[in-house]
């Protein structure tokens, strides 16, 4: 049981004390290393984020993943989590076949989605087509809208709106965090 990378062989003698030897075999030792983990996607109130772990130190590996909470994870080295806003204590134990383990651990802030409202509040009503009105976003920092055929625009906090029949608009606004949400507003062409 070497506890370095160690190169052996064998060396077969006969009663004639002639002797042969095996060609020689390595044996790498890589100890197990647990160098933190990562997040990748926005971390959002009921959104899909993936946390993988980084680990080195041979193959056959067991991961043992917390977050503070009953939610049970896969034995993988990559999971998805998908929770509520909060702030969740991660945690992850490695083991290897021979019993060795290392743990990393990462506080990870899932947030709230952005309240988008669009105004006017009220009723949008336009009296016949070729008419227009005004309508414009907050509550986030990034906007996209559709349809986009009969806007000014299809992005930007303030778009200008000339549909030709009654028409239901969609905004999806993404806040600083990356997380998005979206609000309708139903424009009546009278």
């Amino acid at each position: 049981t070497p506890t370095t990378t160690t190169n052996y062989s064998v060396t077969a003698t006969n009663a004639a004390g002639c002797g042969i030897s095996s060609a020689p075999v390595t044996v790498a030792v890589v100890p197990l290393s647990c160098s933190g983990i990562t997040v990748t996607g926005a971390t959002c109130n009921n959104t899909n984020f993936t946390l993988t772990a980084n680990v080195t130190g041979g193959t056959g590996l067991s991961y043992a993943w917390s977050n503070g909470t009953s939610t049970v994870y896969p034995n993988a080295q990559t999971i998805t989590a998908n929770l509520a806003a909060g702030t969740y204590n991660f945690s992850l134990t490695v083991t290897d076949p021979c019993g060795a383990s290392c743990t990393s651990t990462l506080p990870v802030t899932v947030n709230a989605l952005p309240v988008v409202t669009i105004s006017p509040t009220s009723a949008a009503v336009i009296c016949g087509a070729g008419n227009s009105v005004v309508l414009t976003a907050s509550g986030a920092n990034l906007y996209g809208w559709s349809p986009a055929a009969t806007l000014s625009s299809s992005t930007g906090t303030t778009v200008t709106a000339n549909p030709t029949a009654t028409t239901t608009y969609t905004v999806t606004g993404q806040d600083v965090n990356g997380c998005t949400n979206t609000a309708t507003k139903q424009v009546i062409v009278g």
